[in-house]
């Protein structure tokens, strides 16, 4: 989904219209990703307000239930993560720590080693390309073992049900996924009482 919608800032003009991204709404409000930070516009229209300013590309914001929050994805210091801050912008309060609890689903990766430098033509003018790249590490041990990574859940997707459309890589991730919410729910704060004027 795209957004045009018209920024004020330093340098735009109110009626030019520029590429938003990955746009959200609540009620009365729409977040995007403009230039790497979130922005907040009214649902009727009218000027846009950077909600964000930190270093580092956010996206994919998302308003809790009741829009006083907003979840997005950042990489503020090193890999994407997911934060949480209040709907009228604020300090983002990082919610996920990865990679220490990511699991991989899938089958074994090949562990090899592609480089190519060696094309071979066939007889009908095509080629054939061979990896033939390998390094070894300081105590003499060569490091491509053609083995890879083992997945914590050994899942290989057969032809018989890729061809009957399903995915069971993406189902038992997504079985893996609801057990990990189940185990551990997310719940947004509560809603701090109200300031005395």
């Amino acid at each position: 989904m795209f957004l045009a919608i018209g920024i004020t800032s330093a340098g735009f003009a109110a009626e030019v219209a520029r590429f938003m991204r990955y746009p959200t709404t609540n009620r009365d409000k729409v977040v995007f990703t403009y230039e790497g930070d979130l922005w907040s516009v009214p649902a009727a229209g009218g000027q846009a307000t950077r909600l964000t300013t930190f270093p580092g590309i956010e996206t994919f914001a998302r308003f809790s239930p009741d829009g006083k929050w907003i979840a997005f994805t950042a990489s503020y210091d090193g890999p994407q993560a997911v934060y949480l801050m209040p709907a009228e912008g604020g300090m983002p309060k990082r919610l996920t720590y990865n990679p220490s609890s990511a699991q991989v689903v899938g089958v074994p990766s090949w562990g090899g080693l592609v480089g190519i430098l060696n094309q071979q033509l066939t007889i009908d003018n095509g080629t054939v390309e061979q990896s033939n790249n390998a390094f070894y590490g300081s105590e003499g041990q060569w490091l491509i073992e053609n083995h890879g990574a083992d997945p914590d859940y050994l899942v290989d997707n057969d032809s018989a049900s890729v061809m009957a459309g399903r995915d069971a890589q993406l189902e038992k991730a997504i079985e893996v996924i609801l057990e990990r919410i189940k185990a551990n729910p997310f719940k947004f704060p509560e809603t701090p009482a109200y300031p005395k004027k």
